[in-house]
């Protein structure tokens, strides 16, 4: 992972919706959901306007009191962390097309009063992973769901 590295929301695989200050994430592949507070979710605002990560970093490093080191370090965990977990992905050409038109820039403004900066920490659920998977979405066809059974068959 380089500083200059551009990611995306990984689309293909999640859902997420953010709340105030949260981020909850759900991954339809494993039935595994996430959330993200704080921090973490300036960092997901960030990736959604298709910040580079050291555009991320210093975008932090504005807006928190911390130790610029530590900032840059503990969000590069993260991303990896959020790779990883296949919540984002690298940008590729066909995704830099895709999301060529989204803003950039700062995603919160929080400039005035610099809070302290805590790690951010991606929270993962695995206890309702079963129940996800059982979901008949999963089961989703080019026609839609629910599909409608035709007469006579």
């Amino acid at each position: 992972m380089t500083s200059s590295d551009r990611f995306s929301i990984n689309t293909h695989k999640i859902v997420h919706e953010v709340i105030d200050d949260e981020v909850v994430i759900v991954n339809f592949d494993n039935g595994n959901y996430y959330s993200l507070n704080g921090v973490g979710a300036d960092i997901w605002r960030l990736i959604e306007k298709n910040a580079a990560l050291m555009e991320i970093v210093e975008e932090l490093k504005g807006r928190y009191e911390g130790d610029p080191v530590k900032i840059a370090e503990e969000v590069t965990q993260l991303m990896a962390e959020l790779k990883r977990e296949e919540l984002i992905v690298l940008n590729t050409d066909e995704n830099r097309e895709r999301d060529k038109d989204k803003n950039r820039g700062p995603a919160v403004g929080r400039k005035n009063n610099k809070l302290p900066f805590k790690r951010p920490v991606l929270e993962k659920y695995t206890d309702m992973s079963d129940m996800l998977l059982l979901d008949p979405i999963h089961e989703v066809d080019e026609t839609g769901w629910p599909a409608l059974k035709k007469e006579g068959k």
